[in-house]
């Protein structure tokens, strides 16, 4: 079970990915109402679980296994 700020990371990428661009820290910080360098660790610490991949200065995208995990808590915020 992932933290509920794991969560809300999962959701705002989920969100705001697409096929052709990653998520940038700047869209995230604005989303999530935290700092750039707060987005950058926390994005550290998804990938270091297998959860995105992230590149500075390019972005974040959700691997398989994140997507899945934000489509979890997407289904269970809409119940």
């Amino acid at each position: 079970m992932e933290t509920e700020r794991t969560e809300e990371y999962l959701e705002a990428i989920y969100k705001r990915q697409t096929k052709e661009t990653p998520v940038s820290t700047s869209a995230l910080a604005a989303e999530l109402g935290v700092t750039q360098p707060a987005i950058t660790d926390m994005l550290r610490t998804l990938e270091s679980k297998g959860l995105i991949a992230y590149k500075p200065g390019r972005g974040a995208r959700l691997t398989r296994i994140g997507e899945e995990r934000a489509l979890d808590v997407i289904r269970r915020h809409r119940i």
